[in-house]
């Protein structure tokens, strides 16, 4: 018997448009149509729910530096900014 498991969009939030098959790991579309994926709703009509994805760690300091990334190439950002953002980047 397969397990299933969901998954995220990019966005963060859990994703109506795809399902993960954990045997093999597969992606499965929720098109009516596809096979594999009316084998999970038979699946899940007899009880069945699928695993909640795991949690998206985010690294505060990487983050950070990213976004500091993107004022250094703000063609608005001021120079106090750009500075800051330097600094965030190489600390």
């Amino acid at each position: 018997m397969a397990t299933y498991k969901q998954v995220f969009e990019i966005d963060g939030t859990i994703s109506t448009k795809t399902i993960r098959r954990i045997e093999d790991g597969a992606f499965i579309p929720t098109d009516p149509e596809n096979r594999d994926f009316k084998d999970y709703q038979a699946w899940v009509k007899q009880g069945n729910l699928p695993i909640v994805p795991d949690p998206i760690v985010i690294d505060q300091k990487e983050q950070a530096k990213a976004i500091a990334r993107t004022v250094l190439t703000n063609p608005l950002a001021t120079d106090k900014q750009r500075i800051d953002a330097l600094v965030t980047i190489v600390l």
